[in-house]
């Protein structure tokens, strides 16, 4: 009996001492999401599942399920994760766990070309929300199905619903230009012009204007509505009550104008009395780079295009002088100083790559060494420079080991011509400005480097 005694405290000691060991349900969800991200789905949805039997009560068990369910996808079991979808969604109307399970059953069936049943789930996923970003993200999928089902027409009629309730100037953007995209595929040139004029406010925030202007000018191509455009940047120009307004205006107008083989001089013209008009601008000091590479693209157009260009060029560089030569910039707006010297040696990097010239390589590589010395307080833009100047040394190798090579491999770059994924060709496309982003319109030209905002939107723009 004792015996018998001594053996049954030794298993309740152990049954005792074995749940005290467990982690807690919200240490086992932790390590079962970093499963997941390491891609090892079935031992997450077994740590998942170990957490669903031992914590029924556990506050983010929902949580759990839709991970199980998402798991058993990532297996090639869509099945199972159909069935914990469904019953996860009719357990949790109209709220985000009805609407994520709802997101997944659509996706699945789109996946599967079951068009009308991802509808279905779409547009309930669309009632289950009020928020404007979940309901968009829903009626932004039913888009998709939409397009993928051919009913061109009922995408249309859904970014025009998008459109209406959108208020975030980042959202109603992005869906103005995706509407714009397809209604240009379907050569509805004036409701494409329509939708993309009626998206500028002048009171969005600087990027969502930035990818207005340049949204407008490649999509104009596909349209052919260049005499409305250039009528309609100068109503922007004459309205705006700003310098900076003005100037960006001017800017788009005058580069959609030289990306436009009747208008290029003009558009050349445009972009050089920016500076005279506007100086103390971002817009207006960037200007004449763009005149001097429209003008090095289009030489035909101008007798002397080689001088001209590195007149422009040189002008260029002397438009940050007031902001580098100003200790007093570099101690209390630093940032600003920072963009002036990034902007100088963005132009020599530039300029090296339009006039084939390893002296504006090494020039870019001094200025842009000048940010780690001059600005230790600010930590990643020390950072970016850094490999901001690793990527210009290793062009400059290549010039000095290679030139013929590297020089061949620019002028492709230039020509919009990808190179041969060669390590020297990547190594030669590496650290080009590219275009400030923005979604692509159908035909999309004009390709331009924007001027980055001087400092942050709560500071000025101008010394």
């Amino acid at each position: 009996m004792k015996s018998l005694h001594f053996v049954c405290i030794l298993s309740l000691a152990a049954l005792f001492f074995e749940g005290c060991g467990k982690p807690a349900p919200e240490e086992s969800f932790e390590e079962a999401v970093r499963l997941m991200q390491q891609q090892n789905f079935v031992s997450a949805r077994h740590r998942f599942e170990e957490i669903a039997k031992d914590n029924p009560d556990f506050e983010y068990i929902t949580d759990v399920r839709l991970a199980i369910a998402d798991c058993f996808n990532f297996e090639q079991k869509p099945g199972d994760a159909e069935v914990i979808y469904k019953d996860i969604a009719e357990k949790n109307p109209k709220t985000l766990y009805s609407w994520k399970a709802r997101i997944r059953l659509g996706e699945m069936a789109r996946i599967d070309k079951r068009y009308d049943e991802s509808e279905t789930y779409y547009r309930a996923a669309i009632d289950d929300v009020t928020e404007e970003g979940p309901k968009l993200t829903a009626m932004n999928s039913l888009v998709r199905t939409f397009q993928e089902a051919g009913k061109i027409d009922a995408s249309v009629e859904t970014l025009g619903q998008m459109l209406a309730i959108a208020k975030n100037a980042e959202f109603k953007m992005r869906i103005g230009i995706q509407l714009v995209n397809v209604l240009i595929s379907q050569n509805k040139k004036d409701e494409a012009w329509k939708v993309l004029t009626s998206l500028y406010n002048p009171k969005d925030p600087e990027d969502a204007k930035e990818s207005f202007f340049l949204s407008l000018i490649q999509a104009v191509p596909a349209t052919g509505k260049f005499a409305e455009t250039f009528q309609y940047l100068d109503g922007i120009v004459a309205s705006a009550t700003d310098d900076e307004s003005r100037a960006r205006a001017s800017f788009f107008n005058g580069l959609l104008a030289s990306a436009t083989e009747p208008y290029v001089a003009t558009g050349v013209t445009v972009l050089k009395r920016i500076h005279d008009l506007f100086p103390k601008t971002a817009y207006g000091r960037w200007a004449q780079v763009e005149a001097a590479k429209v003008i090095l693209s289009a030489t035909s157009h101008f007798p002397d295009a080689t001088g001209e260009a590195r007149s422009l060029f040189d002008a260029a560089l002397k438009n940050y002088d007031d902001i580098i030569n100003d200790v007093t910039i570099e101690w209390f707006e630093p940032l600003k100083a920072v963009w002036a010297w990034s902007q100088i040696g963005t132009i020599y990097e530039i300029r090296s790559q339009y006039l084939e010239s390893l002296d504006d390589l090494l020039s870019a590589s001094r200025t842009i060494a000048e940010i780690p010395k001059r600005f230790k307080s600010l930590p990643q833009e020390v950072e970016m420079a850094k490999r901001w100047q690793e990527r210009v040394a290793a062009k400059i190798h290549i010039a000095e080991s290679s030139p013929e090579h590297f020089w061949e491999q620019i002028r492709l770059i230039r020509a919009g011509i990808i190179p041969g994924a060669t390590e020297e060709a990547a190594a030669a496309a590496e650290g080009q400005v590219p275009p400030a982003t923005a979604t692509q319109p159908v035909a999309a030209t004009a390709q331009a480097v924007v001027p980055a905002p001087a400092v942050p939107e709560n500071q000025s723009k101008s010394p």
